[in-house]
Formats: C-alpha cells, sequence, structure tokens
C-alpha cells in the first residue's frame, strides 16, 4: 500500500504584490507546514510568464499582498479544497 498524500506533502512559490499592483516572485519555496492558515489565501489570479500557472493572494491591511503559487497538481487540489473550490489540473496532457 502506498503512502497517502497530505498536506505537508504540497509545495508552493512565495510571491509578494504591492499596493501599486507590483508583483515578485520570491524565489522561495513553501511547503504547506510553513503556511499559517492556507485558507486564507482567497484570491485567485491566473499568471502569465511566470513558471506557475497561478496564485492566491492574501491580502494585507497595507494594502500589499502575499502570495502562494502551487507547484504541483497536488498542490493546488489543497489549496482548492480549502477554498471549497474544484481542483483542476495545472498541466494539460
Amino acid at each position: 500500500m502506498g503512502q497517502r498524500e497530505t498536506d505537508m506533502d504540497h509545495k508552493y512559490m512565495s510571491y509578494t504584490c504591492d499596493s501599486a499592483g507590483i508583483v515578485t516572485r520570491n524565489h522561495r519555496e513553501l511547503l504547506s507546514s510553513d503556511i499559517t492558515d492556507i485558507s486564507n489565501y482567497k484570491r485567485h489570479e491566473a499568471l502569465r510568464g511566470w513558471p506557475e500557472l497561478c496564485v492566491y493572494w492574501h491580502s494585507l491591511a497595507d494594502g500589499s499582498a502575499a502570495g502562494i503559487a502551487p507547484m504541483t497538481d497536488g498542490a493546488l487540489k489543497a489549496i482548492e479544497r480549502h477554498n471549497g473550490q474544484v481542483a483542476k489540473g495545472m498541466k494539460k496532457s
């Protein structure tokens, strides 16, 4: 029997968006266990011109946002499950 995949297995890339709307890819990989409350990352945005296909934003009080971008299909499904959304594959086969 194989090991069951858990949210702890999922990798995300860290992004930020300043109050002027400038998006930065921070080149910092995060595991689900590094993220305090994944359900805070609710606003979905498609990415174009970046290695990841989408990012989920957590809005901050100063108008900026912290983002996490799923790096695997499993990570995408995990965050969508937390947000009550239907998971869609990251890559078309």
